[in-house]
């Protein structure tokens, strides 16, 4: 539109609720609680060392409400994939990067069905006959190749890929969040390097794991507070010296 000579402007911004968003950031918070259901253990009463058992032994068989935590797995599974979806259409757009980045969260979502599939047939934290077992050399092999392993492995290497190349994806369009994705991402490698040696040197590896998911899981937090910022309207208004106003959307 055509303006008056001299016109002056002044622009506002009017934040404007987005169901769909909003709906997408509680699917990315409920990921995150499934995801991190081995704070339960306690209400579990698991008999599970927290410092030297494997966060996957709670849903070893024999072990009590084991269903509760493989749910858990199921849910955070599923959610993963979703949040995957979310992410692609909401965050990263057409980034390349970014979209393969989606590409790994979704495996992570389908390595934690894997691994709700695929529980730990003993519990080597407190059953001595499984640990001796597993501390033999064949023993060792076959707990490397067993399934359940591969797909913890997996889902490690998957959310941590999956944080670095959506964090990089988004360094000029979301600066605070990039930075926050990468270093949970360098956080989760060195936390996994941590594990290697610990399981080698029979040390606290129940610690490392869980300050892993538990760093994915703040991440997922995060992607859901990223949505839950508003969509904004700009409004462009002319002064009384104005004939007319005009007005513009930002998405």
């Amino acid at each position: 539109m055509r303006t008056a000579p001299g016109a002056r402007e002044r622009r506002a911004r009017l934040a404007l609720p987005d169901p769909a968003r909003s709906i997408a950031a509680l699917v990315c918070g409920g990921t995150a609680v499934a995801y991190s259901s081995f704070v339960l253990s306690a209400w579990a009463g698991s008999p599970l060392p927290v410092s030297r058992g494997y966060v996957s032994e709670l849903e070893a068989v024999g072990q009590p409400h084991r269903d509760v935590f493989r749910w858990a797995d199921v849910l955070s599974g599923a959610g993963l994939v979703v949040v995957a979806l979310i992410v692609a259409v909401h965050l990263v757009a057409r980034r390349h990067g970014g979209l393969v980045g989606c590409a790994m969260l979704a495996l992570a979502g389908f390595a934690s069905l894997l691994d709700a599939a695929n529980s730990m047939s003993c519990v080597p934290s407190i059953d001595a006959f499984c640990r001796a077992q597993q501390d033999t050399a064949s023993g060792l092999v076959r707990q490397v190749i067993a399934p359940h392993t591969i797909s913890s492995l997996l889902g490690f290497l998957a959310a941590a890929g999956a944080m670095l190349l959506v964090g990089t994806a988004l360094t000029t369009t979301r600066p605070w969040f990039s930075r926050l994705s990468i270093t949970c991402s360098v956080l989760t490698g060195l936390l996994g390097l941590g594990d290697g040696v610990l399981i080698v040197t029979d040390g606290a590896v129940g610690l490392t794991e869980r300050g892993r998911i538990m760093v994915f899981s703040v991440w997922l937090l995060a992607v859901g507070a990223q949505l839950l910022r508003p969509s904004t309207t700009r409004c462009v208004v002319r002064d009384a010296r104005s004939t007319d106003w005009s007005g513009s959307i930002d998405g």
